[in-house]
């Protein structure tokens, strides 16, 4: 009985693991999403503004590309908790499959 109850939580990992990799994708796609409002039209705005000084500019561009650093270190990391936890799952049911 004991190792059934082992089977089951090691069924319930490897479902985890596969369900996490479309939830990881959908915040990958919802980054992006967020880096291309945040950041893109934002890089656009600022070059129609004709009020700011070039020294003004010159700063929330930095600003930018700082706001737009971070998205993409933080899409990068989902993109490699996806990938990992596909690994993972798929090493778990191939071990699992083979200690049948």
């Amino acid at each position: 009985m004991h190792l059934k109850f082992k089977s089951r939580i090691k069924r319930r990992y490897i479902l985890l693991l596969y369900l996490l990799v479309p939830l990881c994708l959908f915040f990958w796609f919802n980054m992006q999403v967020s880096y291309k409002y945040e950041v893109d039209h934002q890089y656009l705005f600022l070059e129609m503004d004709d009020t700011l000084t070039p020294t003004e500019k010159l700063e929330l561009n930095r600003e930018l590309d700082k706001k737009g650093e971070a998205i993409i270190w933080q899409s990068r990391f989902v993109l490699v908790v996806a990938a990992a936890s596909f690994v993972t799952a798929i090493t778990l049911s191939l071990r699992k499959i083979k200690y049948r």
